[in-house]
């Protein structure tokens, strides 16, 4: 029921961005929401509903959105891990990000919310997404 009234609210083109995720054309252009973590060589997006890990891209100014929220990492570079709402175009094909290991590409065009979460939120996010696609 929550699909069918996601898919006509998006349709309708009614759907407030900061309270209805998902709303995707055929492209794959649309609203994402989910959990971010970027790192050495990572660059991991989970939807919401857990679809990924997808490689994520951007425009200078969502870029400088996101280095706000970085910070020293351990051994090497920087690190940030998000809880996020963007507007993107979800590319599918393969071979993206650091030695072709992503099969999509989120190239995101606007930030529509971002708050910075412990990386324990994070792992526990993933863990239960791969618990339920292992049972399913």
């Amino acid at each position: 029921m929550r699909a069918l009234l996601t898919t006509v609210l998006c349709a309708a083109g009614i759907a407030m961005t900061a309270t209805v995720a998902g709303c995707r054309d055929e492209n794959g252009t649309g609203i994402y929401s989910g959990y971010y973590r970027q790192g050495f060589e990572q660059s991991d997006f989970y939807t919401l509903e857990g679809d990924g890990p997808w490689w994520v891209d951007t425009g200078e100014i969502e870029w400088d959105t996101f280095m706000a929220h970085m910070v020293p990492a351990p051994g090497r570079g920087t690190t940030v891990t998000l809880r996020m709402t963007v507007e993107g175009d979800l590319q599918t094909g393969g071979g993206y990000g650091h030695a072709g290991r992503y099969d999509k590409r989120l190239f995101v065009t606007r930030v529509v919310a971002i708050k910075p979460i412990a990386a324990e939120r994070y792992d526990a996010a993933i863990a239960e997404f791969q618990a339920s696609s292992a049972t399913d």
